[in-house]
């Protein structure tokens, strides 16, 4: 008999320290537990997917907190059925109701999203925590914070152009662009949390540059125009392949 307890706390135990929530954005890139991910200073409506996973073999029920943010800095935190303006709320607060996940199932990015609204200002940010009812230690906390790209002051960013069309793209988009330097340039196309999956150089002053995106994901992106190794002008592309 004593075997026999031993064994299924053995197992109790095992089970629950393999039930685990994981979270990744719309590409599929890992949030990971107690990080903090720069976002663009929105010029309109931000939305970022926060996709939950329940990779354990049963059902869990998953609660999210917003348990920290910038007081007054416009955020929105949807899930749980509901999305909640944080300007009218204080820390910590949950996020609707809780919800069930069954084993090996995600959530949408129309589910499970964090809104940042243009006023949210650099240095701005909100920190989500989704965890296992009955269980938090099964849990991911991050942290979005809205940050600038770096402007080389030796530039003149009046001097500076930079646009794609279609956007929004699908297979291809173009960049029109001119630039007043002698030095070298070049295009970055990267995600909202700023992961780089393109570099383009261009050699000349000012022209148009075709670049394929039949390997990029639907979703929001970012072009940065650099000179110098120094970013001068970013912006925003949707690629709906």
């Amino acid at each position: 008999m004593k075997n026999l307890l031993l064994l299924l706390s053995f197992i109790f135990v095992f089970g629950t320290a393999f039930s685990q929530i994981t979270i990744a954005d719309e590409e599929g890139n890992a949030l990971e537990d107690g990080q903090t991910y720069t976002i663009p200073v929105p010029d309109e409506l931000m939305e970022l997917g926060y996709l939950i996973t329940n990779s354990s073999d049963s059902e869990i029920t998953y609660i999210i907190e917003a348990v920290d943010w910038t007081i007054g800095a416009p955020f929105g935190v949807c899930g749980g059925g509901t999305c909640s303006d944080l300007t009218l709320l204080s820390p910590p607060a949950n996020i609707g109701s809780p919800s069930s996940l069954d084993a090996g199932a995600t959530t949408t990015a129309a589910m499970t999203h964090v809104q940042a609204l243009v006023g949210v200002a650099e240095g701005n940010f909100v920190t989500v925590h989704v965890y296992e009812e009955g269980n938090p230690s099964n849990s991911v906390t991050f942290t979005f914070e809205a940050g600038v790209v770096g402007i080389n002051d030796n530039i003149n960013i009046n001097d500076n152009f930079i646009s794609a069309y279609p956007n929004p793209a699908t297979n291809y988009v173009n960049f029109s662009y001119n630039y007043k330097s002698n030095e070298n340039a070049y295009i970055v196309i990267t995600n909202v949390l700023g992961k780089e999956f393109k570099k383009i150089n261009i050699t000349n002053n000012k022209g148009i540059q075709k670049v394929g995106i039949n390997n990029l994901k639907s979703g929001i992106y970012f072009y940065t125009l650099f000179v110098d190794n120094k970013a001068i002008i970013s912006k925003k592309l949707i690629i709906a392949n």
